[in-house]
Formats: structure tokens, C-alpha cells, sequence
């Protein structure tokens, strides 16, 4: 219910699917399975799962989405690994995208200009080392000089409903002779 109010038209797909099935098994959960014993060993060309066409409800917050796994290698002893993901629900509209730098590399000392695409509905920060930057009312920044690798973050933040959400995009410049 934190991401959806209902689960009609939720789709699903396993790849390769000849030899791997997915399917709703209840409200909310879903369960992959091989077509015959002889699918279910993963190959070098591994496997993947998809369910889309997910209608969102208007609730901004982070759900969780839990993956488990029961694996075995003599199909008869079979262990069960179990996997949380918290991920952010944002406001209809809300965007941000295309972080980058202007230079993969820079001499050391010299600034670089970082520039990011986003929506008017959150504010936005630059971090890096243990600095920060508000940077919510410009989508262009230039750094100040840089004398060591730095791996620079954008944090994109939402408030609504008295429920606030990030989300995290990262470049790397790297510093040449530091």
C-alpha cells in the first residue's frame, strides 16, 4: 500500500523466458520460478525479472521492496537469502537528472562545472568531502579548486505531506597529478 493502492495491470516478465517464469502470487508478491528442474541453474548469461506498468499512489515516502531467494546447488538443501530495498516515492512531476561534469579530469588545482537538469519541486545540494553547497535555485555550479580525486553528490530533496525524500546522483573528477 505505500506504493500502489491497487494491483491491476501490474505486468511482469523473466528473461530468458523459455526457461524462467514469473508470476503475481498474492497482492504485492510475486514468485519466479524455473519452467522445468533443468532451468533453474544460472548460467554466465544469468537472468532477470521485471514488473512494470505500476499505477503509484499520490503517497510520497519510501516503501520497501524485499527480494528473497532460496538458492541450492543440489536441489534438495535449499537455503534462503533475503534482501531489503528502501526505495524513495517522489511527487508526480518531480525530476532530476543528467548530472555531470565538465571534464572527466582536471590539472591540480583547477575548479570543474558541474550541471544537472531538475524540477522546480525540490531543493538541491552539492556535497563533497565534508562540505556542502546549496545550490536549489541554479542547475549550473563551478567548484572551487580541487587538489585530490573528488567524487561530488547531488542530493535532490522533496518535502510533502510531512514526508521527505532524497534522491542521490554522483560524478567523479578525477585529479591528475594530485
Amino acid at each position: 500500500q505505500d506504493l500502489t493502492s491497487t494491483t491491476t495491470g501490474i505486468l511482469v516478465s523473466a528473461n530468458p523466458s523459455a526457461k524462467w517464469q514469473i508470476s503475481m502470487t498474492s497482492d504485492g508478491a510475486f514468485t519466479a520460478t524455473p519452467v522445468t528442474p533443468n532451468d533453474s541453474e544460472i548460467t554466465t548469461d544469468g537472468l532477470s525479472f521485471q514488473i512494470y506498468s505500476i499505477q503509484a499512489n499520490q503517497q510520497v515516502g519510501t516503501f520497501t521492496f524485499t527480494v528473497e531467494e532460496n538458492t541450492s546447488t543440489d536441489n534438495i538443501n535449499f537455503t534462503r537469502k533475503t534482501n531489503n530495498f528502501n526505495l524513495a516515492k517522489f511527487p508526480y512531476g518531480f525530476y532530476v537528472n543528467n548530472f555531470n561534469a565538465s571534464a572527466p579530469m582536471v590539472q591540480d588545482g583547477q575548479t570543474v562545472t558541474l550541471k544537472w537538469s531538475g524540477s522546480d519541486l525540490g531543493s538541491y545540494t552539492i556535497l563533497y568531502g565534508t562540505r556542502s553547497v546549496d545550490v536549489t535555485d541554479i542547475r549550473t555550479w563551478t567548484s572551487p579548486a580541487i587538489t585530490e580525486t573528488t567524487t561530488f553528490s547531488l542530493r535532490a530533496s522533496v518535502q510533502l505531506q510531512g514526508e521527505t525524500v532524497d534522491n542521490y546522483l554522483y560524478v567523479t573528477v578525477i585529479v591528475a597529478n594530485p
